[in-house]
């Protein structure tokens, strides 16, 4: 046995192999011994409060190698900085138990594309994805795999609400580096379930009272959508965006969300249905009488417009078109649209296009049925 060893040790690339390899034990023993990791880990802070604008307070626990290639960070915390003096102000706060990346070697050759992956643990879950350099082109993705929101606060920081449920599905996005960074495409295909709305004050300037929301279900939730890079910004296209089999709210949303440098610009219609006892159990009366409430009741629904103004305001207000649903067609643009648009002088009518009703004329025909028209004589054709 020994003799063979002795001639196999003879052979050049026999000890060329073995030299090599102890070359490549002996640093990575080294690199785990003096791995500076409390330097990183400033680093880590300096990039991540850069990348954010410095908008944020970051603070990371520890970092350290992953899986050869890559590092892993654990206990990462954003607090927003205050920017007023109201005490009453919850600054948001994004908590990650732990951030993991490494270069892919296998992938970027066979996709032929500088690739990584990554891995972001929440609560329990975690978030796995990759990172593809295209040319100019930056693709992440992100695949959830029934992520359970109770576990993590980092969806409800984002949102500024508690939600609950879980969450499965795959999200896509596309930045051109060429353009310092700019969403040029992806999509949305999220499905959730059991998704529940924890207790929440709503309040809007649209409104006159401030909304206490109790504990709301909302069941399964189907969210696809389409992005594409624009002119301005990029685009979201809300493809279906729904709600079904709640215990207490069934919602329904359409239209897209215009991002830009200016700030976001919605344009969307959506619609609610509310269970009656719901609304009894947690007397939500007075706030169904609201006004916007009021002019977007149509039967069992109400309906709602969102649209983005000038300077970054947003127009909400009820609407009867978008209570019937997408089907319906888009709703009427809201007042401020209607002041922002250029009178057009000498425009003909379109043809076919029949006036619409006044809003009187509208809740007089929900509440004592259409017009019925006259029958029409078959000696007349």
């Amino acid at each position: 046995m020994l003799d063979q060893l002795e001639k196999w040790w003879e052979r050049t690339f026999v000890r060329l192999a073995a030299y090599m390899a102890f070359a490549a034990l002996s640093f990575l023993i080294f690199l785990l011994w003096t791995f500076p990791d409390q330097r990183v880990a400033q680093i880590a802070e300096q990039e991540i409060a850069a990348a954010f604008g410095h908008e944020y307070e970051v603070s990371v626990g520890s970092v350290r190698l992953w899986r050869m290639s890559g590092m892993k960070a654990k206990n990462i915390r954003l607090q927003e900085r205050r920017v007023d003096d109201d005490e009453d102000a919850m600054p948001t706060t994004l908590l990650l138990d732990g951030v993991s990346a490494r270069f892919s070697p296998m992938r970027s050759v066979m996709g032929r594309a500088l690739s990584g992956r990554y891995k972001i643990d929440i609560g329990g879950d975690s978030i796995d994805g990759t990172v593809n350099f295209r040319g100019n082109d930056l693709e992440v993705s992100a695949k959830f795999d029934e992520v359970d929101l109770r576990n993590s606060t980092l969806l409800a920081s984002l949102l500024g609400f508690p939600l609950f449920g879980v969450l499965d599905g795959d999200l896509e996005v596309i930045f051109d580096m060429g353009q310092g960074g700019a969403l040029t495409g992806g999509g949305v295909d999220l499905r959730g379930e059991q998704l529940t709305l924890g207790s929440t004050q709503i309040q809007h300037d649209s409104f006159p009272l401030t909304i206490d929301l109790p504990t709301t279900s909302f069941g399964a939730l189907v969210f696809q959508a389409d992005i594409e890079g624009t002119e301005q910004g990029a685009r979201i296209n809300f493809e279906r965006f729904a709600t079904e089999g709640g215990r207490d709210i069934h919602l329904e949303l359409w239209g897209h969300l215009e991002l830009g440098s200016r700030g976001t610009r919605p344009e969307l219609d959506m619609r609610l249905q509310v269970s009656d006892q719901y609304v009894n159990e947690h007397d939500l009366s007075p706030v169904f009488n609201v006004q916007q409430f009021r002019d977007g009741s149509y039967q069992n629904w109400y309906g709602f417009v969102i649209r983005g103004g000038r300077g970054g305001d947003v127009d909400f207000h009820g609407s009867r078109t978008a209570a019937q649903g997408p089907q319906a067609g888009t709703a009427e643009p809201t007042p401020a649209q209607q002041e922002e648009a250029p009178p057009q002088q000498g425009a003909p009518p379109q043809q076919g296009a029949p006036d619409r009703p006044e809003r009187g004329v509208e809740r007089q025909e929900a509440e004592e049925g259409p017009t019925p028209r006259p029958e029409r004589r078959r000696g007349a054709e």
